[in-house]
């Protein structure tokens, strides 16, 4: 009977181990959503209709990715959009992404498909996935990946004047 309880307990305590906690989508690269962009890691931006485009080298690389970019608010200087992508064959590109997508489960938990794209939220952030193929040759594919703080981007709109929403003065 005691052999039984403490295999039992064993059990319980063995089953518990195994469950990950799951982690707070904070950014990726080494870099955190939120932030204001590190200056270092700035090399050439481009003006977008959302925000700021850095194309960077990233504080921590990974080896499915080798191209990074950040967005930025204008209004507020924060950082609400992670990108890395590399280009590739369509199926190294689908190898890739399967890789990508486990560990990211792992991490993050549930993933959600459509339209091929895989997708975390948590919240007012997510992570979006894809193996985007070409559009000119089906043979070459890129690995995308995008974090998305989507309330720092609402905070970073820039404000409307209230007071001027009326036809006075026209």
């Amino acid at each position: 009977m005691i052999k039984l309880f403490f295999i039992t307990m064993l059990m319980i305590l063995f089953s518990q181990g195994v469950h990950a906690e799951v982690q707070t989508i904070e950014g990726a690269f080494g870099i955190k959503l939120g932030d204001e962009p590190d200056k270092k890691l700035e090399s050439e931006k481009v003006r977008t209709k959302i925000g700021m485009l850095y194309f960077i080298e990233p504080p921590i690389k990974n080896e499915h990715f080798n191209e990074y970019a950040i967005l930025v608010t204008t209004r507020t200087n924060k950082i609400f959009r992670i990108y890395a992508e590399k280009e590739q064959t369509t199926k190294t590109c689908a190898e890739e992404l399967i890789k990508v997508k486990e560990t990211l489960e792992k991490i993050y938990g549930k993933i959600v498909a459509k339209d091929n794209v895989y997708t975390v939220k948590q919240n007012e952030k997510e992570i979006n996935l894809t193996c985007k193929v070409s559009k000119i040759n089906k043979e070459d594919a890129s690995l995308q990946i995008k974090y998305i703080d989507n309330q720092v981007y609402k905070d970073g709109i820039e404000e409307v004047n209230t007071d001027r929403r009326d036809d006075s003065g026209l």
